[in-house]
């Protein structure tokens, strides 16, 4: 009996653990269906990239948003993570043309969990050294006409 009761409050134990887990997956899987917005801000805040929160009328939707990022992505970006933010952005280190992106209208969808390889520098005996790997991608698109204006990658 003793044994039976232990076991009993094992399980118990694991079921606690098992059922915080799948509900702190469910909160974060409903925050981002009621459109709060991702961190994405403060991702590329390190790359001098500087997001702002947007709102209004005008605008294409999310899944219009989404549906462009998918056209203009290969299938490495099939199996990862996304979302998306509509945001105003002001990015001093990208150009589109020779105009820089400035105070813009912008849905930035994020692919999460790549592993696209970057080639390194070229070794004086013509082998490429390892560059790494990209594992996130930031797709910028116009939130008002739905162009597709470039893909940052980072790793």
């Amino acid at each position: 009996m003793r044994i039976r009761r232990r076991l009993g409050r094992r399980q118990v134990v694991y079921a606690s653990v098992s059922l915080a887990a799948s509900l702190a997956v469910l909160v974060a899987a409903v925050s981002l269906t009621l459109g709060q917005e991702p961190d994405i801000a403060a991702e590329l805040a390190n790359s001098g990239v500087q997001v702002e929160p947007l709102t209004g009328d005008g605008f294409i939707t999310r899944e219009e948003a989404l549906a462009v990022a998918d056209e203009v992505q290969d299938d490495a970006f099939k199996s990862a993570a996304r979302d998306a933010a509509l945001v105003s952005v002001s990015d001093p280190t990208t150009m589109r043309g020779d105009e820089q992106v400035s105070d813009r209208p912008l849905w930035i969808v994020r692919y999460s969990g790549l592993a696209i390889p970057v080639g390194g520098p070229v070794r004086e005996d013509g082998t490429t050294a390892d560059g790494g790997v990209f594992t996130t991608a930031y797709i910028y698109i116009d939130a008002i006409n739905g162009e597709w204006l470039f893909t940052r990658l980072e790793g």
